[in-house]
């Protein structure tokens, strides 16, 4: 596996446990995947990792990971537009058969967006 791969499988893995840890209650596993998470965001800000895995993980099939990717893309106002865009077709999904841990995915995009909007960050 080469780094880029290998980063962003680190990136789908912490991602995954720290969404369902969080719907778990257990806010230890869940902070610690947070962290790992920031040192794959210190290395993409530090140019050490390439910003395309966030862009890729857009669409990736669990919404947790394609959740805080969008997100990490809107805070390095990167590809801004495809990030808005993801977030706001999480925002509008049918939460009425999703677990926990897809409801707080869907909540995180919806105050991302309205946080992001009111301070006109986007449109």
């Amino acid at each position: 596996m080469n780094d880029f791969q290998n980063i962003k499988q680190q990136y789908i893995d912490s991602a995954t446990l720290n969404s369902k840890a969080k719907a778990e209650g257990n806010y230890k596993v869940a902070n610690k995947q947070a962290k790992i998470n920031l040192k794959i965001i210190q290395r993409i800000q530090a140019g050490k990792a390439d910003i395309n895995i966030l862009l890729e993980l857009l669409n990736y099939e669990y919404i947790g990971v394609s959740t805080l990717a969008a997100i990490d893309l809107l805070r390095f106002r990167h590809e801004t537009q495809k990030a808005v865009e993801k977030l706001e077709k999480i925002a509008a999904m049918d939460e009425t058969y999703m677990g926990v841990d897809e409801r707080l995915s869907v909540m995180a995009a919806q105050i991302q967006l309205k946080s992001w909007k009111e301070k006109g960050y986007v449109t």
